[in-house]
């Protein structure tokens, strides 16, 4: 019998793609750069935003790396949840586990903070 699951937030419960590719793409114009299809994104954006900005910008600089993450960060706190929300199918799985007494957890390469206001923005139904 399962006792408990841990799911991963970004990509697993929620779909959060389109406001991670607009915030990279929005800091990448402002700093001139040229900006790159979504879809990119989906292999960039697992390793955590370091690795994402360095992906997006290839050769840059450690000066223009740290202006691109701090334009990033400005704009993905501001449009987070634009398009963001729980993936077709997640509630009603949430639902079914919760239903079998299957306690639920989430594990995220996002900081702490950030990954908690998220699961309770978008999941605070389930406990």
């Amino acid at each position: 019998r399962m006792r408990a699951v841990i799911f991963d937030l970004d990509g697993t419960l929620a779909d959060t793609l389109g406001d991670i590719a607009a915030s990279a793409n929005h800091a990448l114009a402002e700093a001139g750069r040229p900006t790159i299809a979504v879809e990119r994104y989906r292999y960039l954006a697992g390793q955590g935003v370091d690795a994402l900005i360095r992906g997006a910008l290839g050769e840059a600089d450690e000066v223009l790396v740290a202006r691109v993450k701090g334009a990033y960060l400005a704009h993905y706190e501001a449009h987070k949840y634009d398009r963001t929300g729980a993936f077709a199918g997640v509630p009603e799985l949430l639902d079914a586990l919760v239903g079998r007494g299957v306690r639920l957890g989430v594990l995220s390469n996002k900081p702490d903070g950030p990954t908690k206001r998220m699961v309770g923005e978008l999941f605070s139904r389930w406990r």
